[in-house]
């Protein structure tokens, strides 16, 4: 989604799609203080998270956001219809 590149999370409304039978719903995932031990910019990072994030994560590119950044999308869906148990 190149149009939320860049934005804050609380800027990204929530989106929702008819699915035919299920309707599906993107949340934007916003940067929370405990996100940032591991996804601050490096030179933030303690010495021994940076270098365990090397060893665990050597691709890994999920460096340098701050406080309210937009990290990605959580994605649900649901059937349409009454909730469970009130059928």
């Amino acid at each position: 989604m190149t149009a939320t590149d860049g934005r804050k999370a609380a800027a990204v409304p929530p989106a929702v799609f008819d699915l035919g039978d299920r309707v599906g719903l993107l949340r934007p995932i916003e940067i929370r203080r405990r996100c940032l031990a591991c996804h601050a910019p490096a030179d933030d990072l303690a010495p021994g998270t940076r270098a365990w994030l090397r060893r665990a994560y050597p691709e890994d590119r999920a460096l340098g956001y701050a406080l309210g950044d937009l990290r990605g999308f959580w994605w649900a869906e649901a059937p349409k219809g009454a909730p469970p148990g009130r059928r």
